[in-house]
């Protein structure tokens, strides 16, 4: 019986003891990731950098996250090798809308950047590819407010792409 009570002392005692180190070695990070809200299509940590950098410029200008949709996914990753708008003579909301997306769609590419945040610093620095980080997208030689709420990348070496979409089909509002 001395044993017995004995052998389960030490484990109720073990337990204690293990549950923080156990707890914290199955913890996020110290900071929440803006891509925890666990789309429905895996991302590489490098895709996920991309869509958190997008989204924290978004954060700067003071607009909310956008989430990542897997239609927009499937176009971005299949699209980053090429380095181009416009593919097989398609643009990207027309890739988009065949991949199942029913809202407007546009893309910011990037080629030669280290990393995914340099990237999208880079895409700070330019007046176009920044509006469109926030929303907007030029129509017709007019910027319209789109308001973009979903988001999808792909990364082929140092080629990057982040596909912009509105989840209806959302035509936007002069600027």
């Amino acid at each position: 019986m001395h044993k017995a009570l004995s052998a389960a002392s030490t484990t109720i005692l073990l337990f204690i003891i293990a549950q923080p180190i156990f707890a914290a070695s199955h913890s996020d990070d110290d900071a929440p990731r803006r891509t925890s809200a666990r789309p429905a299509v895996r991302l590489t940590r490098s895709e996920e950098r991309l869509v958190d950098a997008v989204n924290d410029y978004r954060d700067r200008h003071g607009l909310d996250p956008l989430k990542v949709d897997p239609a927009l996914m499937k176009v971005a990753r299949c699209a980053a090798p090429y380095y181009s708008h416009c593919i097989g003579g398609k643009w990207c909301w027309t890739r988009a809308h065949e991949a199942g997306f029913s809202g407007w769609a546009s893309d910011d590419i990037a080629n030669g950047y280290e990393s995914p945040e340099d990237a999208v610093q880079g895409w700070a620095t330019s007046d176009g590819h920044a509006r469109q980080m926030r929303g907007q997208f030029n129509m017709n030689g007019r910027w319209c407010n789109y308001r973009f709420n979903r988001i999808g990348v792909g990364i082929s070496g140092r080629k990057y792409i982040a596909v912009f979409g509105h989840d209806d089909d959302n035509r936007g509002d002069e600027s």
